[in-house]
């Protein structure tokens, strides 16, 4: 299929050589800061370190004060208890001091109001349906 011929003197000869390659141009070395990898990089740490910051912020502008305001003693002003002791004074359900101490801690807030709970449950009642209607005194 080829048109080979002996009789004209065709020859066929194999030859094993490389192509001719064409000269290869040498790219400029792109910066690193110009390289989408990197770019990539600074971009995902950024949003990191935004969003640290935006919940440092949070947490120091909202969580800390609530927490604070949640953790700190209850206490009673002194009026306000004697106020109290004074209006239940006359029933006799309960008696205060007239000029009870000012109550520094938790677990003694707890205990002078489980103690009020446990001598005039009308007025934990009252208390309680005033919450549960909106009306807070």
């Amino acid at each position: 299929a080829m048109g080979f011929n002996e009789l004209r003197g065709d020859a066929l000869a194999v030859v094993n050589t490389a192509f001719a390659q064409a000269a290869v141009e040498a790219l400029p070395e792109v910066p690193l800061w110009k390289q989408p990898v990197t770019i990539e990089y600074v971009k995902d740490a950024l949003r990191l370190i935004i969003g640290i910051v935006v919940m440092l912020m949070l947490y120091k502008k909202i969580l800390k004060p609530m927490f604070n305001k949640l953790t700190e003693p209850l206490a009673l002003p002194s009026a306000a208890l004697s106020q109290i002791g004074n209006a239940e004074a006359g029933n006799g359900e309960m008696q205060l001091q007239n000029e009870p101490k000012l109550i520094s801690s938790y677990n003694q807030s707890l205990d002078t109001a489980k103690q009020i709970a446990a001598q005039n449950p009308r007025m934990v009642a009252s208390v309680v349906s005033g919450w549960t209607s909106g009306n807070a005194t």
